[in-house]
């Protein structure tokens, strides 16, 4: 199963408040902080966002985690997908 795939049926379950998925969400993310990181422009590219967006994001702390290397801001692109999986929204649809 793919890390994509299991990262979103954490969401899925923290969203659903079961008991431990925020435990277990936050335990995969910090587990798959590693490897590449992304500066805003590339960041902001992966998001599908103006790297602009992305700054005001920032600024009102509402965008995703972002971590400094020295003077330079980074992301982690685990961080990048639980913001995306954060912002979808489940729509049901009326079967009638």
């Amino acid at each position: 199963m793919s890390d994509k795939v299991v990262l979103k049926r954490l969401m899925d379950d923290a969203r659903r408040s079961l008991s431990g998925a925020d435990e277990a969400l936050e335990r995969f993310v910090e587990d798959h902080r590693v490897g590449e990181v992304l500066d805003s422009t590339r960041a902001a590219e992966y998001c599908g966002l103006a790297t602009g967006t992305l700054y005001n994001l920032a600024s009102r702390r509402e965008g995703p985690v972002q971590h400094k290397h020295g003077r330079k801001t980074v992301y982690y692109p685990v961080d990048l997908d639980v913001y995306l999986f954060s912002r979808v929204q489940l729509i049901l649809v009326d079967a009638a």
